[in-house]
């Protein structure tokens, strides 16, 4: 399964990036960008001339990358909930180095607010998977996903701000201020 997803996910990541795209530009009374505009952007950055500040930028942005594939393989692997949120959390502290090591003002603005947003958003992440446990007894997501418990009856507050969190984490208006 975690093969699968490693292939996948980039596809399946694209086609839902455009629909995103799509919806929102519908919203706003635009026409919007054609659905598979994400794989075009790819496909232009890789034309682009590198301009890496510091070598050490490489070294981050390709632990970013490791981190998240290996992430995603460990929750579709059915792992420990708590490695999955540990490998997630690891990823972006690399974007946030990433962003330090290119002394750049800009960047170090957007790196705090990664931070700050970072630490915002992981309490409840934490609390999120305790309640898991708590109700389920394990903190595998294979458990936690054959569970018989219906979770969100026991614990309904957790979800709702888990639900809060992950427009953080999805970096959704209004909580997109990192990136901008």
């Amino acid at each position: 399964m975690a093969i699968v997803y490693l292939i996948l996910a980039p596809v399946l990541g694209g086609l839902i990036a455009g629909i995103d795209r799509k919806i929102t530009a519908r919203m706003q009374g635009r026409v919007g960008p054609p659905l598979l505009q994400p794989f075009y952007d790819v496909a232009k950055l890789f034309e682009k001339e590198d301009v890496t500040v510091t070598p050490s930028q490489n070294f981050y942005i390709l632990s970013y990358l490791v981190f998240m594939a290996v992430t995603g393989a460990l929750f579709f692997a059915g792992e420990d909930l708590l490695l999955v949120i540990f490998a997630f959390t690891l990823a972006h502290i690399f974007i946030v180095l990433g962003a330090y090591a290119a002394y750049s003002p800009y960047s170090y603005v957007g790196a705090e607010r990664e931070l700050i947003t970072l630490m915002a958003y992981e309490p409840m992440i934490i609390l999120t998977a305790i309640g898991l446990y708590l109700v389920t007894g394990s903190f595998y997501v294979e458990t936690i996903a054959t569970s018989q418990v219906p979770v969100i009856l026991y614990l309904p507050g957790v979800f709702l701000g888990f639900l809060t969190v992950l427009t953080i984490k999805l970096r959704k208006s209004p909580f997109d201020i990192s990136t901008s």
